[in-house]
């Protein structure tokens, strides 16, 4: 067994426990669209997270899957600098009693920054 074979074992394993820690559900297809769809589907709402004020491609699919559903969600956009986005995210949860939160946003290849962001504004609002 080759370093490759190992790699792979170990990666198949995370996946597992990562599936039965957190009660996860994997979708049988790996298309983006249904995963996108499952995860608006069986959250309480959906916070998206960007760079820009313009959101495209997936991340525009999970809004327009959000209200096609009647599903809350709330668009963080690190450019509009004017906003509390931390106490406006905070006050998202709260009013909307949202415990199952689906967390999506721009690619990194995208958007660089937006993990950082993504980071920031998540630890922020649950470490504070």
């Amino acid at each position: 067994m080759g370093i490759e074979s190992s790699v792979i074992k170990e990666i198949k394993f995370l996946q597992v426990k990562c599936l039965s820690a957190y009660d996860l559900t994997e979708t049988l297809s790996s298309e983006y669209s249904e995963r996108t769809q499952w995860n608006v589907r069986d959250s309480d709402g959906t916070a998206v997270f960007s760079i820009s004020e313009e959101i495209f491609a997936g991340t525009l699919l999970t809004v327009e899957l959000a209200k096609k559903s009647k599903k809350p969600y709330i668009h963080l956009c690190k450019k509009l600098i004017d906003v509390d986005i931390v106490n406006r995210f905070q006050l998202f949860l709260l009013e909307l009693g949202i415990v199952n939160l689906n967390v999506a946003g721009s690619r990194a290849s995208d958007e660089p920054e937006v993990y950082q962001f993504v980071r920031e504004i998540l630890d922020r609002a649950f470490l504070a």
